[in-house]
């Protein structure tokens, strides 16, 4: 299982079965030396999938030499209603 980061803002998150599908998608955010990553699932979680997302978490974080933190949760809310205009 794998975390990937297309780009700078949002990652997204797939299992490694051979068709690969897209379990989430994350964000994270950085205090200190400590990463809270907010995970937003596309379907149910489990057990091992909850498991794999806190490995991957500690990889991640490890990597920036930070502890991990995993929130579910999220990642947008809705847009604000537009004014009307005149």
């Amino acid at each position: 299982m794998t975390f990937t980061r297309p780009d700078r803002w949002l990652g997204t998150w797939r299992d490694e079965d051979p068709v690969g599908s897209w379990r989430g998608a994350w964000d994270s955010r950085r205090r200190d030396r400590h990463l809270e990553i907010t995970v937003d699932l596309f379907g149910r979680s489990n057990p091992a999938l909850g498991r794999a997302i806190a490995a991957a978490a500690e990889r991640v974080a490890g990597s920036q030499y930070a502890t991990a933190g995993v929130e579910y949760g999220p990642l947008f809310t809705a847009p604000a209603a537009a004014p009307e205009g005149d």
